[in-house]
């Protein structure tokens, strides 16, 4: 008679599944995030291209200039955009 409902108990790992998963999409989306914002950017606000790219996206700009692998697929990446 007084059984109780499991789903409506939270349990720890369930926010810890959840803390991770929105970490690694929050990484996936900013990793892939660069060439379109920055072209949105340059092309509604040119000013704050420059800005944008060497505050928020430092660190992928300092892994394109000193990592083949990311430079390729950020060279990759603008090509096809760019064929868009």
């Amino acid at each position: 008679m007084s059984e109780q409902n499991d789903s409506t108990e939270t349990k720890p790992i369930d926010h810890l599944t959840r803390s991770l998963l929105f970490a690694f999409l929050a990484l996936v989306i900013y990793i892939l995030s660069p060439l379109p914002v920055l072209m949105i950017v340059e092309l509604y606000l040119p000013q704050m291209a420059e800005t944008v790219e060497n505050g928020f996206y430092a660190p992928i700009v300092y892994c394109y200039d000193n990592f083949e692998w990311v430079e390729a697929f950020y060279d990759w990446q603008f090509e096809l955009l760019s064929w868009i």
